[in-house]
């Protein structure tokens, strides 16, 4: 089934769905100069949602006049020929489509994303809060002003990110002169959003980048190479908001500045996730049974 208009995208419908009883619906976003496929392939994570009946929708972004697809996310990633293309709202358009025609559970919309696709699940979490649950984004960043930020709502929040990353720098940087916020920067932002503490907790590490988990030309990296920082709930007048300890996640109350998940969302999470010393992103096949406790798969 296609749907988006002038830009077709499939829904993959997992085996097991079943009409009328409500399923997740995730939406991977690829990185620039990438594609639908490329990504997909990349983190190869059809095989579970399919396992935990999750519909599925991989969506390409337009060419750019080099003919490259990018997202058109933040000021900084990546419209850099100033098309001015709406892709936050042609990717709420396709999640307004997939609902039509299927029966989506609207507490479970992900949005998950690798680099310009990760700006990209940062811009759906701003200005979609009220449809996106949770989103992860992969070597990406927020706006470098957080105050273009216009979320409503609470959203949970998985930053993903390599120390050794020389195209998003994990401590922030520019892209074609404009300024990149780091990694840490980027999810303090969304625990301000979020009402999280701004402290971060350290969890346990990860090993990750494994000889079975790495993609071809990166090495695998020796020991648990990958540390999880998470951002855990304030106390609110003595009180301790709902608590959550998912893939290293703490939840977050979200009644500070009035920002609420909609009713029967889960409470936000906002963890980040370092993986020490690598210039690529492990392949995610092998972590998605994480990825998926955090974002409630099942």
């Amino acid at each position: 089934m296609a749907a988006g208009g002038q830009r077709q995208v499939t829904i993959h419908v997992p085996s097991g769905y079943q009409k009328g009883r409500p399923a997740p619906l995730l939406v991977l976003l690829h990185a620039y100069s990438s594609d639908a496929a490329a990504v997909d392939d990349y983190f190869h994570l059809q095989p579970v949602l399919d396992e935990r009946a999750v519909l599925y929708v991989v969506p390409d972004g337009t060419p750019d006049r080099a003919g490259d697809r990018f997202w058109n996310a933040t000021d900084a990633c990546c419209d850099s020929y100033h098309s001015g293309v709406d892709d936050s709202g042609y990717l709420h358009e396709v999640i307004r489509q997939a609902e039509n025609r299927y029966t989506v559970d609207p507490r479970r919309i992900f949005v998950v994303g690798h680099s310009n696709g990760g700006f990209m699940a940062y811009r759906m979490a701003c200005d979609h809060s009220d449809t996106v649950a949770a989103i992860v984004s992969v070597a990406g960043a927020m706006y470098d002003d957080a105050r273009k930020c216009s979320a409503a709502h609470a959203v949970s929040v998985l930053q993903v990110h390599g120390s050794a990353d020389g195209v998003v720098p994990y401590q922030g940087g520019a892209i074609n002169g404009i300024k990149v916020p780091s990694a840490t920067t980027t999810v303090r932002d969304w625990a301000t959003l979020d009402d999280c503490s701004l402290s971060p907790a350290s969890a346990r590490r990860l090993d990750v980048a494994t000889d079975a988990n790495t993609p071809s030309g990166s090495s695998p990296l020796p020991g648990a190479e990958t540390r999880v920082l998470t951002f855990p709930p304030e106390l609110q007048g003595g009180q301790r908001g709902p608590a959550m300890d998912r893939a290293g996640g703490g939840a977050c109350s979200g009644l500070r500045r009035g920002v609420r998940a909609p009713p029967g969302r889960l409470p936000p999470l906002t963890s980040q996730t370092l993986t020490s010393s690598d210039t690529k992103a492990p392949r995610f096949g092998r972590r998605c049974a994480e990825v998926g406790a955090l974002l409630n798969l099942a």
